[in-house]
């Protein structure tokens, strides 16, 4: 088995130890308004605001990772990379660190050393690059450095499709003496805004490219620029031909000297946002690494608002560090990812789930993502299936009418809203007013019921709810293309919805709303078990036709989401529960099996793609999350850890880099299923709904301390090897102290050296440090 790194620094680093992976491995650096995806070479590309609108780099593919924010280097002849890429030479030594907030790239060749320390600062549209260079050599040298970025500096989906269009309205200048390159496009009639893409640097620069051919040359690549090769660069401004941005920047080093300096790739609005950054990051050579450890220090202080210690320090990492991580990556980026194409915008189920999570860890943020989701809401309580903050909504045609699109968005908004509160306490956010993207307003409060009533009304011919194009399961896109096709799944979550706003409605006293969730959920509780139980499970859905899906195979989601929605009884609970066991693999229950191998028009592209990849039968860990918070509702302890084991990336089964390929530090979206001789590869890194369900099951259910209207409700669900755990957490500006132990000869609970009845921790406003003692 190979193993290409390791955690380092108590968990807070992840040392690469060389250049060539399987795969790329990324990590994500960005604030609230830019974005740098990063592979472990430099690989990647860059954004402002939306990953389609203000794409800065081009990423032409993940399988080579080309092009990144390279530095070339040239000595007595001898040309190389810093970053390996994309010359790929022999190197004598090679470390990548990834940490929250920060990625250093350290190699060493010809006896040269180089560090590139990569960092997007909390609040500029911006991602420095400080670089250093040190002679290893016995002799003074002069070297000449070359940083280079690939720009597109306008709409990534534009120009994929219309290249050789996109490209005449290119303008690129330069200047040796402002050591400056700034891009932008002539305003067109699909994109009539203008903004820059800049390039800085704060050493002497000897020369400046902006014009990609002239630096590739014709006939040659990346891999083998001309450009290189000369002895200066063409100082030319650039109009109406494809863009890069390269420095020539010419040092001398004495033997064991360093020298350093620093650049700055970003996007600005204005012309005169340039020169303020100039001004802000260069003003001393103090700034960049005081910037640089401000934003590790402040990504270490958000990600520490919730610490667990479980003595499992593979569940310890993901859930204190690593995970969370990516869950606040994601909740502000969900709309790219190095695996996408040229979409952007955040897709609308994916970021209300987010949005739980996030809650109790940034709790404006957490707010300011609701109200988008509440915006992109229509007034008869369904939602768009996703949307750009910039262009809008993603299925709305010109005439502004709904397009039938993805029937369960609409369900996901009033869990995450409820969350919000019971997180925050903030319920006068419930009656605050947001308009509806169509017409009229209403109370937040008003947005979560009409969610849940509109999915519950819109149902086919058993009473369940209507698929449309497609329920979670994306590539069930041809299962109710004609309108008649029903979810059962969709059914259990309607059920789930409907208990969640009625537990709100009954702590609000509102008694006509607890009446209406329960009816909704006892009505559609009955159609799931009448028309949804085929005697030994659940099935998925009833397509267009009125053929069953899932009879045969068990689809993973309606087994788990009949025990979260609450909609199976006693003596269905056996063959659910076994039903779920048969999907069981090394890395986690697949989503259904065996997989399809042949296409069916009235199912979908489920049925299309590859056996095992995607929702052809993969282990889908966004699903097997579902699973483990199932497990926990119905006290199957052991189980929801032993799966929460199997999941986490550096599992027992995911020990071989080279079969498992992505990185060992993050969730991935699924591991290829069975039946696929890529069995067991890791795939789709970062996006993915797994971050937040798995942080939710372990921090809420397994470890059992869960936001409350009133208080942190305690109720654990440990596996018996574990005795104890402990939590620090903030709740509403106050910080909890809680240890939690089990195999106690009775079962309560102290709060600051006193008995409480029950399991509930009372609320302190006092934003004091409070003791918490549960014992069971």
């Amino acid at each position: 088995m190979k193993h290409y790194g390791t955690f380092k620094n108590n968990g807070w680093e992840y040392h690469i130890k060389r250049p060539d992976l399987p795969h790329p491995w990324y990590n994500y650096l960005f604030n609230n308004k830019y974005h740098n995806i990063i592979s472990h070479t430099g690989g990647g590309f860059s954004y402002a605001i939306d990953p389609k609108v203000n794409r800065l780099l081009r990423y032409d593919n993940v399988d080579n990772d080309l092009p990144g924010r390279y530095v070339f280097l040239k000595m007595a002849g001898k040309i190389w990379s810093a970053n390996w890429q994309p010359l790929k030479q022999d190197v004598q030594s090679w470390l990548t660190v990834v940490s929250p907030g920060f990625t250093r790239i350290r190699s060493k060749h010809y006896d040269i050393e180089s560090q590139i320390d990569y960092c997007v600062p909390l609040d500029d549209t911006i991602e420095i690059w400080s670089v250093t260079l040190t002679n290893r050599t016995k002799k003074k040298i002069k070297i000449e450095a070359y940083p280079f970025v690939d720009i597109i500096a306008g709409d990534a989906d534009l120009e994929a499709r219309y290249r050789n269009i996109m490209r005449l309205y290119n303008v690129a200048e330069g200047s040796i003496k402002e050591r400056s390159l700034i891009f932008t496009k002539m305003p067109f009639p699909h994109r009539e805004i203008e903004n820059y893409t800049f390039f800085i640097t704060d050493t002497k620069v000897k020369s400046f490219e902006t014009n990609k051919l002239e630096f590739f040359g014709m006939h040659h690549t990346i891999e083998d620029p001309v450009g290189l090769k000369k002895k200066s660069l063409s100082n030319s401004p650039n109009r109406g031909e494809d863009m890069v941005g390269v420095f020539q920047v010419d040092l001398e080093l004495k033997p064991d000297q360093s020298r350093h300096f620093n650049v700055i790739l970003g996007f600005a609005e204005n012309r005169s946002d340039i020169k303020k950054i100039k001004k802000k990051y260069f003003q001393t050579k103090d700034v960049i690494p005081e910037t640089i450890q401000r934003t590790r220090t402040a990504w270490k202080n958000i990600l520490e608002r919730l610490w667990v210690t479980t003595h499992d320090e593979e569940l310890d990492r993901m859930v204190n560090i690593w995970g969370k991580y990516q869950l606040l990556a994601i909740t502000r980026w969900r709309g790219t990812s190095p695996y996408h194409g040229t979409e952007g915008g955040l897709g609308y189920r994916d970021l209300a789930q987010d949005v739980e999570g996030i809650a109790g860890l940034d709790r404006d943020l957490a707010r300011k993502k609701l109200m988008d989701l509440l915006r992109f809401q229509f007034s008869n309580g369904n939602a768009v299936s996703g949307f750009s903050v910039i262009e809008g909504a993603w299925d709305i045609n010109p005439e502004a009418k709904i397009v039938s699109g993805k029937s369960d968005v609409a369900i996901w908004l009033p869990n995450a809203v409820i969350k919000y509160i019971k997180e925050t306490g903030d319920f006068k956010f419930l009656r605050t007013r947001v308009k509806y993207l169509d017409k009229g307003e209403d109370t937040v409060y008003d947005h979560i019921i009409k969610a849940v009533e509109y999915v519950s009304r819109s149902i086919g011919k058993h009473g369940l709810p209507l698929i449309k194009i497609a329920d979670w399961n994306d590539a069930y896109d041809r299962i109710g293309t004609k309108n008649k096709g029903e979810s059962i799944w969709l059914g259990e979550a309607v059920c789930w919805a409907a208990l969640i706003v009625k537990e709100m409605a009954g702590y609000l006293k509102d008694n006509k709303t607890v009446n209406r969730m329960d009816n909704i959920y006892q009505k559609m509780k009955k159609a799931v078990n009448q028309w949804g139980w085929n005697g030994k499970h659940y099935i998925a859905a009833y397509n267009d036709h009125g053929e069953k899906i899932g009879d045969r195979s068990i689809p993973l989601n309606s087994q788990t989401w009949a025990i979260l929605g609450q909609v199976y009884d006693k003596s269905k609970l056996p063959y659910v529960l076994k039903a779920i066991d048969s999907l069981d693999t090394p890395y986690g229950p697949v989503l259904f099996k065996p997989p399809y191998h042949k296409f069916n028009p009235k199912i979908g592209r489920v049925t299309a793609f590859a056996e095992g990849t995607k929702e052809n039968a993969a282990v889908f860990s966004h699903a097997v999350a579902f699973k483990i918070v199932a497990d926990c509702m119905v006290s199957r302890n052991k189980e929801a850890f032993q799966t929460m084991k199997k999941l986490i990336p550096t599992s027992r089964a995911k020990q071989d880099a080279d079969k498992y390929k992505v990185e060992p530090y993050v969730w991935a979206e699924y591991v290829i299923g069975p039946g696929n001789k890529n069995y067991g590869q890791g795939t789709f890194t970062w996006n993915t709904g797994t971050a937040v369900w798995t942080y939710i099951g372990a921090t809420e259910w397994i470890i059992g301390v869960k936001p409350d209207f009133n208080g942190l409700r305690i109720e654990p669900r440990l596996p018996q090897n574990i005795n104890n755990v402990r939590m620090k957490r903030i709740f509403r500006d106050t910080r909890y102290n809680i240890l939690i132990q089990q195999g106690q000869r009775e079962r309560n609970l102290i709060v600051d050296g006193k008995a409480v009845k029950g399991n509930l921790v009372p609320l302190f406003k006092d934003k004091r440090v409070h003791k918490v003692i549960y014992n069971y």
